[in-house]
Formats: structure tokens, sequence, C-alpha cells
């Protein structure tokens, strides 16, 4: 009996801990997926000071945008 209680606690220790780590990676990859958004979004602000109320180079930058938008 005293062994079927170790070996419940090492199961649900096991199993919470497995959780913890995909909370851990989910939690990552959002913030890694938050830094590219804010880098796409850098380049976006860049090339649209370069276009200077051109609107071809204007038009050329709306796929950083884009790319931001498609992130979510």
């Amino acid at each position: 009996m005293k062994l079927m209680r170790i070996f419940l606690v090492v199961i649900v220790a096991v199993m919470m801990s497995a959780c913890g780590g995909a909370e851990r990676q989910a939690n990552k990859s959002q913030a890694e997926l938050n830094k590219e958004k804010v880098k796409l979004s850098e380049q976006y602000q860049k090339c649209m000071e370069k276009a200077k109320e051109d609107k071809d180079k204007e038009a050329e930058c709306e796929k950083y945008l884009k790319a931001a938008e498609a992130l979510k």
C-alpha cells in the first residue's frame, strides 16, 4: 500500500512538470512571435520613411505590414 502511494506521488509530480514545460515552451514561442512582429513593424516604418510620398515605394512597404499581420 505504501509503495502504491509513492508510485502515485511520482506519477503526479511527473505530470505536473510536463505540463509546466509545455506552458514555458508556449510562452517562449509567443515571445519570439512578438519579437518578429516588432521587427517587421520597424522595417515597415523605415521603409515608409524612405518612400516619402512615393506611392510605388509605399506599396512595396506594405509587404512588411502584411507579414506582421499574418503572424497574429
